[in-house]
């Protein structure tokens, strides 16, 4: 208790494994829900103001995340916090929570001071200080799924574009992904390459047949 008779210096852990250190935040491979557990019994009224939660973008950005903050049912000492949308937090992100001394609790004390804690989501997360030397240019051509990957050919090879697309997306290196216009892409290879296109890091450019060539012989000089 604080020398002011009116704040609790308490230990929280959490299911969640994190850490005070922004720059090193502990990998969570999936996190659906959050639970914070507290010593005492928590006024429900204060949650919202006493806690917070962020995303921090690959530039350094902290973005505050509207979730879902509710004592856990027959236990008000436990503070359930789930994603705004109903699924399970976003892959690739690090997150800051914080607790401050609006926080209340039953016996009428408020929290003692800040607690930021930060974790990461699952192991192919980017960290914001990733320092870029992106010099080079992948070229994607003569991909043909046929219409839902029905071409039986093309068995298995999906999940082996995915993977490549993965690592193009998490290189320090590429700087473009140049993509022959005529491909045939099922739904899901789409979906990630708009993604890739979406965070303005790796430039995503639809390029035509006639151009092959020269774009092969430029990649290759």
């Amino acid at each position: 208790m604080s020398s002011d008779g009116q704040q609790l210096m308490l230990n929280v852990t959490s299911n969640v494994i994190m850490s005070d250190d922004i720059d090193n935040p502990p990998v969570n491979d999936v996190v659906s829900k959050i639970n914070l557990i507290f010593e005492e019994d928590i006024d429900d009224d204060t949650l919202n103001d006493g806690i917070e939660i962020y995303h921090i973008d690959i530039l350094g950005n902290k973005i505050r995340e509207k979730c879902i903050i509710k004592l856990k049912e027959n236990n008000e000492s436990v503070v359930e916090i789930s994603y705004s949308k109903g699924n399970n937090f976003p892959e690739g992100r690090i997150y800051k929570i914080l607790v401050n001394s609006e926080l209340r609790f039953q016996l009428g004390f408020s929290f003692e001071g800040n607690m930021e804690k930060y974790f990461a989501t699952k192991k192919n997360y980017r960290h914001f200080k990733t320092e870029d030397k992106r010099t080079e240019t992948v070229v994607i051509g003569d991909l043909y799924f046929g219409f839902g990957g029905t071409f039986l050919e093309t068995d298995g090879q999906i999940e082996a574009v995915m993977s490549m697309l993965r690592d193009i997306r998490q290189s320090t290196m590429i700087k473009k992904l140049l993509i022959i216009e005529n491909v045939f892409l099922p739904r899901e290879v789409s979906d990630l390459i708009d993604e890739i296109r979406k965070e303005r890091i790796v430039e995503v450019e639809y390029t035509s047949r006639e151009k092959d060539l020269y774009l092969s012989k430029m990649i290759c000089a």
